[in-house]
This record gives structure tokens, C-alpha cells and sequence, in this order.
């Protein structure tokens, strides 16, 4: 037989050719195997020109992202506030579960990924979970969220101060929001949608809210809400000037119900456009963009679907990650988390995702790190 390993691409596809022939002569019999004519060749020839695309494109899927774990968080936690501040991935607050009751956090940490050692911060004003954050230039911003007994509207952000980290108040919002996600697009901050109560999905809101971080006081406008239904634990990225938002969920007297649709926003028109809807409808999942065309969509919890009935019933924790277009408006699947986690946030830097912490299964959470390259 011959070998199709080693060497490069072109030999390789000659390679495949060659055994694709040998094959047939085994398989089809001397009348094909023998067969000089262009007709025939045109054929073996069109034939190996898919299985190589094919080859290619599952090649190119799986090794998109290249998996490895990185220290362990010191106290595993989910719900927490999450972004990039310098060159750090800091996670603030959050909520953990001993004795089969949660606990809030207003404990913050910082990974470094360049020594692969966590550090603390200074902690919280409050104790604070489901809160949105961002990051701009050297600020790291927290947006609502919820304590141990009842929403917070305030805002907080943690930045230098004299040589030293610090916490500061920021403009409060102007309602009750748990679940929603922040983002910053130019110069502006934006809040996308969230629910009023973390223990009441069905107050999922539809609204975009936002703020000029430039402006001496930053006061919130509202702006045209997101088409379709209320969502909260969603994905967001913004790319290229606009925002994209995935999936989520709402529920009401039948239960949760996850959300496979996608949204562009454009600021400049203060317009909606539907997207493809995700492969699959998931909840508590996190997206990222890495440059100005790519977003990658992280885990989560899914729901079935008719197009996967691998998916139970009753939906699942995800290790699924995709990579979505935002030119061809497509998604494509590229190589898994090594476990499954939902409300895990992942960040872009440097060439790398960084992501840590999450629930894991039902009332539980994970302390591991994943970072995936490229």
C-alpha cells in the first residue's frame, strides 16, 4: 500500500490519488482499474478533489485551537466579572458552593499568564455576582449585577491608582440588571440586554443601554433594543465597530428556554441585522474576537436540537467551541474545551484565549484554567 503520510501538501495529494486508484483496482476490478480513458480519470480525479477538500477542511476545523491547562483558580468560582487589564485575566466576585449552599464573593484575582500564577486584587466594595464587565485602555469597568439578597445597580471601576490598584464608583445604572453584558465599542461602553432579577428569568430584558467613557459625566442612553425576545446569560463580542450577540435565555411559565438566534448592532445607524442562527440554541456560553472578522463562541449549556439528537433532552453542559465568520455569516466547529463548562468567560491576548473557573455540572464549579492557541 502506499503512504500518505509526510512529505508536502502537493506530494500528499498525489499520495492520496495514487492509493484512491489502488483502492479501485482492488475494489472495482480490472475493468475500472485498467481503464485509461479521460473519461474515467476525470472521474478519479473529481473524486480525489473532494476527499482532499474534505481532508483539508477537517484538518484545518480540528487544529484551529490548540488546548492546555494553566493553573488552577485558588478558589473555584463562577458568576464572576471578567476582562483583560494589563495583560492579566481578572476575575471579580462571583459566587462558589459549600455545604450545598452558594456564596457570594467579593474576592478578585488576576492570572498571569506569563508566570501561570494567580494573584489577588484589591477586593470588591461589595460582595457581587452576575455582574457585566469590560475593559478600556487601562480601566477595568463592573456593571450591576446582584448581591447575597438583591440586585445592584451600582457601577464600579478598578484601575491604577498611584502606582497601586484601586476601586472607584462609576455612573450607577438605571435599572436593575443581573445576566446582561458589556462591551466597548469606540469610545463608548454598551450593556446588552440581562434580566432585572438573577432568580427570575422571565424579567430578560431586550434592552441596549450605553455610555461615553470620554465624557466628563457619563450618563446611560438608551438605544433600539435588541429584536425578538428578552435574553439573559448570553454572548456578546464586539468586532469591527459593531456588536454581535449570541444565543441566551429567557423563561416563562413552561421553563427556560435557550436561544439559538444572532444579532449584529451597528452604532453608527443604531440598527439591528439578524444573523445565522448559532448551531445550537446554548445559554451561559462566552464569545471573543480576536481581530476584526473572526469571533470564537465558547461551551455553555445546550439545548437539543432536531439537527443533533446527540443532545439529551434535557440539554447539557457544552465543551463545543465555534468559530463564526461575521463576513460569511457562517459558524464552523473547531476543537473542544477538554471538559465541559458553562458560564465560563473567555479573553483574547497576545495570541491566545484565556478562560478559568465556571460551573462544571449542576451547583458546583471548577477551578481550572484553559488557555487555546492558535
Amino acid at each position: 500500500m502506499i503512504a500518505l503520510s509526510g512529505g508536502n501538501p502537493g506530494l500528499r495529494c498525489g499520495r492520496l490519488a495514487a492509493a484512491t486508484l489502488e483502492y479501485m483496482t482492488l475494489a472495482g476490478g480490472l475493468a475500472v482499474a485498467t481503464a485509461s480513458s479521460d473519461d474515467v480519470m476525470k472521474r478519479v480525479c473529481k473524486t480525489i478533489a473532494i476527499l482532499s477538500g474534505l481532508l483539508v477542511t477537517f484538518t484545518a476545523a480540528s487544529s484551529i485551537l490548540r488546548w492546555t491547562q494553566g493553573k488552577d483558580l485558588p478558589l473555584p468560582k463562577g458568576g464572576y466579572a471578567s476582562g483583560i487589564l494589563d495583560g492579566k485575566l481578572v476575575l471579580a466576585g462571583g459566587t462558589y458552593w459549600k455545604d450545598n449552599q452558594k456564596l457570594w464573593l467579593d474576592e478578585v484575582v488576576a492570572y498571569d499568564p506569563s508566570r501561570d500564577t494567580w494573584e489577588k486584587l484589591p477586593p470588591l466594595p461589595r460582595l457581587l455576582a452576575y455582574g457585566a464587565s469590560a475593559t478600556f485602555q487601562e480601566t477595568f469597568y463592573v456593571l450591576g449585577g446582584a448581591g447575597p439578597e438583591k440586585p445592584d445597580r451600582a457601577g464600579y471601576r478598578l484601575e491604577k491608582q498611584a502606582g497601586k490598584y484601586g476601586w472607584s464608583e462609576f455612573t450607577p445604572l438605571p435599572a436593575d440588571r443581573c445576566y446582561a453584558k458589556a462591551v466597548v465599542a469606540g469610545d463608548r461602553l454598551y450593556l446588552i440586554a440581562g434580566s432585572e432579577n438573577a432568580n427570575d428569568l422571565s424579567t430578560a430584558t431586550r434592552s441596549l443601554l450605553s455610555v461615553g467613557l470620554s465624557e466628563k459625566h457619563p450618563q446611560w442612553k438608551t438605544l433600539a433594543p435588541i429584536p425578538g425576545e428578552g435574553r439573559a446569560i448570553h454572548a456578546v463580542a464586539a468586532c469591527k465597530g459593531s456588536i454581535y450577540v449570541f444565543g441566551g435565555c429567557y423563561s416563562d411559565s413552561q421553563g427556560i428556554h435557550n436561544l439559538a438566534s444572532a444579532y449584529r448592532y451597528d452604532p453608527s445607524s443604531d440598527r439591528w441585522t439578524r444573523l445565522k442562527d448559532a448551531p445550537a440554541p446554548v445559554r451561559a456560553w462566552s464569545a471573543s474576537s480576536p481581530d476584526d472578522r473572526i469571533i470564537f463562541l465558547f461551551a455553555g449549556f445546550a439545548s437539543p436540537t432536531p439537527s443533533d439528537p446527540s443532545i439529551p433532552q434535557a440539554g447539557q453542559f457544552e465543551r463545543r467551541v465555534y468559530r463564526y465568520d461575521t463576513v460569511s455569516d457562517e459558524y464552523q466547529e473547531v476543537a473542544p474545551l477538554p471538559h465541559a463548562v458553562a458560564d465560563i468567560a473567555f479573553h483574547y491576548l497576545r495570541g491566545a484565549f484565556y478562560g478559568s473557573g465556571g460551573e462544571p455540572r449542576g451547583r458546583a464549579r471548577t477551578g481550572h484554567t484553559y488557555v487555546g492557541r492558535f
